[in-house]
């Protein structure tokens, strides 16, 4: 366990470049719904799949921007609770056709810095094994761990992403660099050596 290293610019560059990539595609959606709208004229009756586009991308745009904030925000900002981050999280999972299983200690209620590891943890593991259609996490005071159902060991890419210190960052892994980063802050150690699975662990807080 090291502590957590300052940020750069590269790495906040990044972060910045993965925030745009999440968020142009139910933009995108949003302004061509727009121009439906306009094409049909004033007063034309309102198109129930346009309106149903924009109602959908609009959802997806906040979703997706909320949770990066939650994991990303600054450490001044607004800490996020568990019950708001795992309502979060299941419904950016849900927008790709996939599902959270929640397995945490009724009695744990976590820190903001523990709940912001946690939201990134499980946007690593979505992102990391795309085609597990169940992602698990479990939160208890001295680990926090997340489970890709039948998914294989971490590619290179992102092995790298989450080595100590991080190699070959791009704005797809460096949600990696985040987690690692949030870890070593909160003075919590990451296995990545489980097959489908990432865990931090640490004394009781």
């Amino acid at each position: 366990m090291t502590a957590a290293a300052p940020i750069t610019l590269e790495q906040a560059l990044l972060l910045c470049t993965r925030l745009c990539h999440d968020l142009a595609g139910p933009i995108g959606a949003l302004g061509t719904g727009a121009e439906l709208l306009q094409e049909d004229g004033p007063g034309a009756p309102l198109d129930g799949e346009t309106l149903t586009l924009l109602a959908d991308s609009a959802h997806a745009a906040s979703a997706r921007l909320q949770i990066l904030r939650m994991a990303a925000g600054t450490a001044r900002s607004h800490q996020p609770a568990l019950a708001d981050a795992l309502g979060a999280l299941d419904t950016v999972l849900a927008l790709g056709g996939r599902r959270l299983v929640r397995r945490v200690e009724p009695a744990y209620v976590p820190d903001g810095p523990r709940v912001r590891l946690l939201v990134a943890l499980v946007l690593v593991a979505a992102d990391a094994w795309p085609h597990a259609p169940t992602l698990s996490v479990e939160a208890t005071p001295t680990t926090l761990a997340l489970e890709a159902d039948g998914a294989p060991p971490l590619s290179p890419a992102w092995s790298n992403a989450l080595a100590d210190p991080p190699q070959d960052l791009d704005p797809r892994t460096i949600l990696a660099w985040l987690a690692r980063h949030l870890a070593d802050a909160a003075g919590m150690t990451l296995d990545t050596t489980q097959p489908g699975r990432l865990v931090v662990s640490a004394p009781p807080s």
